[in-house]
C-alpha cells in the first residue's frame, strides 16, 4: 500500500518534511482563516477530516491518498503569500503550484 508517511503526528512529519516544517508561521487573511497559520489550518483540517464517518468507512488505501491531499491541500501558501500594502494577505496561484508540487 502506498503511503506518505508511517507517521502521522505532527512533530514527526515536520521531522520528515521541510515543506511541513515551512507551513509554521506562513500567515493567511484573518478574514477567511481566523484561526491562524498554514500549520494551524492544516492540522484542523486534518483532524476534522479523520472525525468524518465517511472518511473511516473508506478503504486503507483511499483513507490515505485523502490523507495526503488533506495534507498537501495548502502546501504551496509558503511560496505564494504576500502581505498586500493594505494589509490584506493573499496566496494567488497557490493551488495550482501546489498540485505541481503534489505530483
Amino acid at each position: 500500500m502506498w503511503t506518505i508517511s508511517k507517521h502521522k503526528d505532527w512533530a514527526e512529519l515536520q521531522e520528515q518534511f521541510g515543506w511541513v516544517r515551512d507551513m509554521d508561521g506562513v500567515p493567511q487573511d484573518p478574514i477567511y482563516h481566523a484561526e491562524g497559520d498554514v500549520a494551524v489550518h492544516t492540522r484542523m483540517v486534518l483532524a476534522a477530516l479523520e472525525a468524518l464517518p465517511e472518511y473511516q468507512a473508506l478503504a486503507p488505501q483511499e483513507q490515505e491518498i485523502l490523507w495526503a491531499a488533506a495534507l498537501l491541500h495548502d502546501v504551496e501558501k509558503r511560496s505564494t503569500t504576500v502581505i498586500e500594502d493594505d494589509g490584506r494577505i493573499t496566496s494567488a496561484g497557490h493551488a495550482k503550484k501546489g498540485a505541481q508540487t503534489a505530483r
